[in-house]
């Protein structure tokens, strides 16, 4: 299935230059021996951003498959590190969206966010986030976005619906890995 998804990838982001990584040490390299990481620079569908796409993730749940993507306006192989373990976390738990992963610190050195909400890729629609599968079915791709303990702390109490609604309330900068926690989490904290 890899070259399926590495076609669907390319052909989405088409005039892009393109980039591949692969993790170099830890489990998700034993597990997940074919899992890479795209780097996608910008281009005619998303300027001045950079974003990172797994391909390969999908072995760690071949019954209902995904692969994974970030945003940043900065590269930085800590992406691809963290996509790496997202794959690799998904070989525990099926996730989907709605689903939060503490990354049990900082996304970068000074950051709020400290976890990854899993969301449909908005920003791209479903001409990306879905690929059909010869034979039937789809695989998706979800958007791991970066959040803070106040903004995690609002989905479970309220569900991901309430945490959707308030980013789409605030002008976010989502691919902003310092930006402040949304208002309206930090004041139902």
């Amino acid at each position: 299935m890899d070259p399926l998804v590495d076609a669907h990838i390319r052909d989405f982001f088409q005039g892009h230059p393109i980039r591949e990584h692969q993790w170099p040490e830890g489990p998700a390299l034993r597990a997940l021996p074919s899992l890479r990481v795209l780097e996608i620079g910008p281009g005619p569908r998303m300027s001045g951003l950079t974003t990172y796409v797994t391909r390969g993730a999908w072995a760690a749940n071949a019954e209902a498959p995904l692969e994974f993507l970030m945003l940043t306006g900065t590269p930085d192989a800590r992406y691809v590190e963290l996509l790496t373990m997202l794959a690799f976390y998904g070989i525990q738990e099926r996730l989907g969206v709605g689903h939060v992963v503490p990354l049990g610190g900082p996304l970068v050195p000074g950051s709020q966010c400290t976890c990854l909400y899993t969301s449909l890729p908005y920003t791209y629609g479903p001409g990306l986030e879905i690929l059909e599968l010869p034979g039937g079915g789809h695989l998706h791709l979800l958007w791991a976005m970066p959040i803070t303990e106040a903004e995690r702390a609002l989905a479970r109490r309220e569900g991901p619906d309430a945490l959707e609604e308030a980013f789409e309330g605030e002008e976010v900068e989502y691919w902003n890995p310092h930006r402040l926690s949304l208002r309206a989490a930090s004041a139902r904290a």
